[in-house]
This record gives C-alpha cells, structure tokens and sequence, in this order.
C-alpha cells in the first residue's frame, strides 16, 4: 500500500461566516466551485485546486481559536505581487512573516474564519 497524493484539504467556518468564507474562495482566490458528492450536507462548499480539492465544512469553531492556531495550508501562486495588491483591496487579513522563504516569495493570510493561507511564488532556480 502507497499513498498516491493528496485528494483534498478541508478548512472550517462557523455557520455565521459561511457565505464570507466561500465568497473569499471564490471570488478573492477565484477558485472554481465544484459540486459535492451526492448525500454529503450542503453547508460549506468545495472548490478544485488543480487536481486537489478544498473542502469548506461548517465548525463551531470560533474564529479566536482559529486564528490562533499556527495550522496552515500553502498555495503557489503565479504572480504573488498582483494577488497581494487583490487581497489589500478585498480587505483581507495578511500577515508578516520574518523567516526567510524556502521556496521562494510567501506571504500568510487569514481567511474570513481565521484559516491561515499560505502563498508561494516560486523563484527561478
């Protein structure tokens, strides 16, 4: 038995943060909505990653707790300094990190329910 990849990730939301969450995906990252498979619960939602997919589940979680929480998933990005100067515009949460990349230009997040994003531009080798 050998793991083949990553099939998704899921990130939670508390119900009053639902339609935020998803609009940030959506229409901030411009992720694409993808259709949940027959039966699941309709709260949250799914968007494709490329080949991967990204689950939005409804948590009672609070968004202090989540914040909190150095958890994290990392997107490469094609062109970080435009999708900056988007997410400054769209009022999102951007974060400082003094560590030196490792992969090239990053920058963290925190989505509308305190998920924290991270966002890689890799450089040329």
């Amino acid at each position: 038995m050998n793991v083949l990849g990553l099939a998704h990730v899921n990130l939670t939301c508390p119900a009053e943060r639902e339609e935020a969450v998803l609009a940030f995906y959506r229409d901030v990252l411009g992720l694409a909505p993808i259709a949940k498979t027959t039966g699941r619960r309709q709260a949250g939602g799914w968007f494709d990653l490329g080949g991967v997919e990204l689950h939005i589940s409804v948590d009672p979680v609070s968004i202090t707790e989540q914040r909190a929480n150095p958890r994290h998933i990392a997107l490469f990005v094609s062109d970080l300094t435009a999708l900056e100067a988007r997410l400054t515009a769209a009022g999102a949460d951007l974060l400082e990190d003094p560590r030196p990349p490792a992969t090239g230009r990053r920058r963290f997040l925190v989505d509308p329910a305190g998920n924290r994003l991270e966002l890689i531009e890799r450089t040329a080798q």
